[in-house]
């Protein structure tokens, strides 16, 4: 199928239209697409060949400068993705509805969302979760359709934990502080070598903290690296890449609890056996530092994590998760 993904998450873009070229789909990507969240990502080579590029950049700048896209251009495509973007489908709709229009969630959802998209839903719109969580939240209509997102475990491995010090990779952790958790994160890591990964930090240092910006291969390194991964949260997501990530490469995980509005992630670690969690700050300190003293117990917590991953999340089931989608639909 000829594809239009109209995207507002670079990183997810990048990992979708792989996923979906090895499907054997022609991918058009427009949107947020590069640089922000996610700097350097490496170029995806499967860009829409039957499409000139004067029009997709064309496209591209009209998106993102006035949120519209024109009838003349989806008309190129088979069906058209929208990521997230609720506004985008309500100010769009008449250029797109008579194409098959997919609305792919990314647990970006709040009490309104169901109002908003149902009646594009009843006109046909297919929903695509990305979390069982999500059904959940929607009372109005269930989402019939999840492709969770996915990492390739040959890619997102190699943990050894040379670097005896808690990450974490959040932006904007102090600014969005109702979704982050940023005062649970000082508590715990006050009194461990921490570093803060992601935009928006510069001005959130732990005492003995630091934050950095990376680029797509020096964030593997990073997860690599680190002795434990600390994972705060983003309300409203249910999970997150970084978590998925982090789980996969084999760095040992720890979690804030369900009362952190962590969601899916308490439910998917098994205490003590692939990871940790707590809403109790002392204990999650009390697991970082477990973690950080012990390479070994580390490494036994870690590699449990990673499989678990990989069974969750690992790209061979996701692949599968696309096929029974578009089987679905079709």
């Amino acid at each position: 199928m000829k594809l239009l993904y109209l995207s507002c998450h670079e990183a997810l873009a990048y990992d979708e239209q792989r996923i979906l070229a090895e499907l054997g789909h022609s991918v058009c990507v427009i949107g947020e697409t590069t640089g922000y969240t996610r700097p350097f990502l490496p170029p995806v080579l499967s860009e829409a060949a039957f499409v000139d590029p004067g029009s997709i950049q064309r496209a591209q700048q009209l998106l993102t400068e006035h949120g519209r896209v024109e009838k003349s251009f989806v008309d190129h495509f088979d069906a058209v993705f929208f990521v997230s973007r609720n506004d985008w489908i309500l100010d769009n709709w008449e250029a797109v509805k008579h194409s098959r229009v997919v609305c792919r969630l990314i647990g970006q959802s709040d009490d309104g969302t169901e109002i908003r998209l149902k009646p594009f839903v009843d006109q046909g719109m297919v929903m695509l979760g990305y979390s069982p969580f999500e059904n959940r939240r929607f009372s109005i209509f269930s989402i019939r359709h999840t492709v969770r997102f996915y990492k390739d475990p040959d890619e997102w491995k190699g943990w050894n934990g040379s670097d005896p010090s808690v990450m974490t990779a959040c932006r904007f952790i102090d600014r969005d502080s109702e979704c982050c958790n940023p005062t649970a994160y000082r508590r715990a890591t006050n009194d461990i070598p921490h570093v803060l990964y992601g935009p928006g930090n510069d001005n959130f240092l732990g005492r003995q903290g630091a934050s950095r910006i990376l680029d797509y291969e020096d964030l593997k390194k990073a997860y690599r690296d680190h002795r434990v991964y600390f994972y705060v949260g983003t309300r409203p997501a249910t999970y997150t890449l970084n978590f998925i990530e982090a789980w996969m490469t084999g760095i040992p995980v720890v979690s804030l609890g369900p009362r952190f509005n962590t969601y899916e992630v308490p439910e998917l670690i098994e205490q003590g056996v692939n990871g940790f969690y707590s809403d109790d700050i002392s204990l999650v300190e009390k697991y970082l530092k477990k973690i950080i003293s012990d390479t070994d117990f580390a490494r036994e917590i870690g590699s449990k994590g990673r499989q678990k991953a990989a069974e969750i999340f690992g790209k061979k089931g996701i692949l599968e998760q696309w096929k029974s989608f578009f089987k679905s639909v079709s």
